[in-house]
């Protein structure tokens, strides 16, 4: 079994369907999943957006809320602040090599995803742990962390 944190660019794969769904969905079967509470908070935008831009009518868009609100309870949702998590953001901020970007908002999902990777750790047996997300530039940072990643994005 392995612990799989998802970003919001993955999370939201498993409710709309878009390059990857099929194989995430496939791929995270039988594992525990963790995200960043902040998923919770950008995938409320993204599926408000994505109605007033006219991809989903308002029903759509709030029965996909209310579906991923009800399964996000069987998910290790990391709270925003824990385990000095802003000061972990700091870190990232200064220390990365120059020839990598960090956004502000994916150095919070970095740091609970450092957090759902000590977590794993401690695991009798210790977790196999995977980051996924569909974006290319984070995965950079990622895996520059020494994270094991994964894109959906690579699986059609």
């Amino acid at each position: 079994m392995s612990l799989i944190f998802l970003d919001t660019s993955a999370l939201l794969k498993l409710y709309l369907p878009e390059i990857g769904s099929g194989w995430l969905k496939t791929f995270i079967t039988g594992n525990n999943l963790a995200i960043s509470e902040l998923a919770l908070y950008e995938s409320a935008t993204v599926l408000r957006r994505r109605y007033l831009e006219g991809s989903l009518t308002l029903q759509q868009a709030s029965t996909l809320h209310l579906n991923l609100q009800r399964e996000s309870l069987t998910y290790i949702t990391i709270p925003l602040g824990t385990n000095r998590q802003l000061e972990r953001v700091i870190a990232f901020a200064f220390n990365l090599p120059s020839s990598l970007r960090l956004r502000a908002l994916d150095a919070i999902h970095l740091a609970a995803a450092e957090i759902t990777s000590e977590l794993a750790k401690v695991q009798t047996p210790p977790e196999n742990y995977i980051f996924v997300s569909a974006d290319r530039q984070f995965l950079r940072v990622v895996q520059a962390q020494g994270f094991t990643t994964e894109n959906p994005e690579d699986h059609p």
